[in-house]
């Protein structure tokens, strides 16, 4: 009799992948799969592939490194022709003023400071929050660009918990897993300072060259749930 808990590989090509997806997209029009990949606005109508590119210089500052690592892809690329246009002359100002700054003193700065982080996060578009941007269907720009970079401040127990338990779900990570782990503050593209993205932590190769990100979730539904259980559950908690 075959266990049911026997993991059984199945060899499926990109082609069936892709027509798996497409099927799925068909069929649920207005699932969340199907949003994330055409926005609700239709704004994206190609995808472009994101090609990593390592870098083999390892003598060079780490966050160097990580600068010029993550602004080398075909995305960020293609981003450098889109054209800003500003409405106002104030506009333009603000963003010499606010945005065109030297990214790997953000990247330390940031790092070493929650206000920096703060104030240099304030009016650009960043990785925690894009998705509402993304998906965003309504018409109402200006009200939602005033909503979006001019937040009301909270904190609630699913926050507090979030903070107080990333690093040490990060820890358990590193212990875990072996593998080298680097925190940084705010990483900005150069050639498009209106984007960052603060990373829960960035996973080395052997080389010491950035490979892969970390993201950390700490749910507050699993505050409430013993070791064993939630081993049962997810593939992913490790112990």
């Amino acid at each position: 009799m075959e266990c049911i808990k026997k993991i059984v590989e199945y060899a499926v090509t990109n082609d069936i992948l892709t027509k798996i997806y497409g099927n799925l997209i068909t069929a649920l029009p207005n699932s969340a799969l199907a949003l994330h990949k055409t926005g609700r606005n239709n704004v994206v109508e190609n995808e472009i592939e994101i090609v990593e590119h390592i870098c083999e210089e390892t003598s060079i500052d780490t966050e160097m490194l990580l600068l010029n690592h993550a602004t080398q892809s075909t995305l960020m690329m293609e981003l450098t022709h889109l054209e800003i246009q500003f409405v106002n002359s104030c506009c333009q100002d603000l963003y010499k003023k606010k945005l065109e700054k030297n990214v790997c003193k953000i990247l330390i700065e940031t790092k070493q400071s929650k206000a920096e982080w703060l104030s240099e996060r304030k009016f650009r578009i960043t990785g925690s929050r894009i998705y509402e941007i993304y998906t965003y269907k309504g018409q109402d720009w200006p009200r939602k660009s005033n909503r979006y970079f001019f937040p009301k401040g909270f904190s609630n127990k699913f926050t507090q918990h979030g903070i107080q338990y990333e690093e040490i779900a990060r820890r358990v990570f590193i212990n875990t897993t072996g593998l080298a782990v680097i925190e940084c503050g705010l990483v900005v593209s150069e050639f498009n300072p209106w984007l960052g993205y603060s990373p829960d932590g960035i996973i080395l190769s052997c080389n010491q060259v950035p490979e892969q990100l970390l993201e950390i979730k700490c749910p507050f539904a699993g505050k409430f749930i013993v070791p064993t259980f939630a081993k049962i559950l997810s593939n992913y908690v490790i112990f």
